[in-house]
C-alpha cells in the first residue's frame, strides 16, 4: 500500500511539473509550426507526427493533472455544452489562448524597464537570422546565447550542455557516425564560448555589487 501511494505522490508530481511547463511547450510548438510555413528548413527539420502527438500527449496529461481538473472545472458550463453547442469549443480554445497570453504579459511584466531594451535587441537579432536562413539547432543555440548573456543566466547551465555534447562525441565515433561526432564537437564549443562569457559576466556583476556594498 506503501509503495502504491508513493508512486501515486510522484505521479501527481509529475503531472504538475508538466502542467507548469505545458503552455511555454505549447507556444514553443506554435512558433515551430508558425516559422515552418515561412522558412523550408524548420518544415523540414521537425519530425512533425511526433512533435503533433507530443503536444496531444502533454495536453492531455496536464489536464489529468490538478491545476487541469481545476480548469475544466472553471470550463464545466462550455464543456457540458459542447454536445449540443459544437461552438463553445472555440470559447474553450479562446480560454486556453487567453491564459497563454496573460502568463506571458505577466512574465514580461516582472522585467525591468532596463531590460525591455535587452528583449528588443534579442529579438531583433532573432528575426535577422530567420530572414537570413538560419539553421533550427543554430537558432536555438543562438537564442541561448543571447538570453544567457544579456540577462546572466547561471554559466554552469551552459557548462552542463557542453559537457554532454562532448560526451556524445566518443560514442558516435564507436558506431562511426563521425559526421555526427564533428558537429557535437561545434556545438559543444559554442556552449564552451558561452559559459566562458556569462562566466565574464557574471565575475563583473559581483563586482560591481561590492562596489554598491562598500559605497
Amino acid at each position: 500500500m506503501r509503495i502504491n501511494k508513493r508512486f501515486k505522490t510522484i505521479f501527481e508530481l509529475v503531472l504538475e511539473q508538466i502542467a507548469d511547463i505545458y503552455l511555454y511547450f505549447l507556444g514553443f510548438y506554435v512558433v515551430c509550426l508558425i516559422l515552418s510555413y515561412f522558412f523550408g528548413r524548420w518544415k523540414l527539420f521537425f519530425n512533425w507526427p511526433a512533435f503533433h502527438l507530443s503536444v496531444i500527449f502533454l495536453g492531455i496529461l496536464s489536464l489529468i493533472s490538478k491545476q487541469g481538473r481545476e480548469f475544466i472545472l472553471s470550463q464545466k458550463k462550455p464543456l457540458f455544452g459542447l454536445i449540443k453547442f459544437p461552438k463553445s469549443i472555440f470559447t474553450i480554445i479562446k480560454s486556453i489562448a487567453k491564459n497563454l497570453v496573460f502568463l506571458t504579459a505577466s512574465k514580461l511584466k516582472q522585467l525591468k524597464k532596463k531590460n525591455y531594451l535587452k528583449f528588443v535587441s534579442i529579438l531583433l537579432i532573432l528575426i535577422y537570422s530567420l530572414s537570413k536562413g538560419i539553421n533550427p539547432i543554430n537558432f536555438f543555440i543562438l537564442t541561448y546565447a543571447l538570453v544567457s548573456i544579456l540577462f546572466v543566466i547561471e554559466s554552469r547551465i551552459a557548462a552542463g550542455i557542453a559537457l554532454l555534447f562532448l560526451t556524445s562525441c566518443p560514442i558516435l565515433l564507436i558506431f562511426k557516425k563521425e559526421a555526427m561526432a564533428e558537429q557535437m564537437a561545434i556545438y559543444a564549443y559554442y556552449f564552451l564560448v558561452i559559459t566562458v562569457v556569462v562566466q565574464i559576466r557574471e565575475y563583473l556583476r559581483e563586482e560591481k555589487e561590492k562596489k554598491v556594498i562598500h559605497s
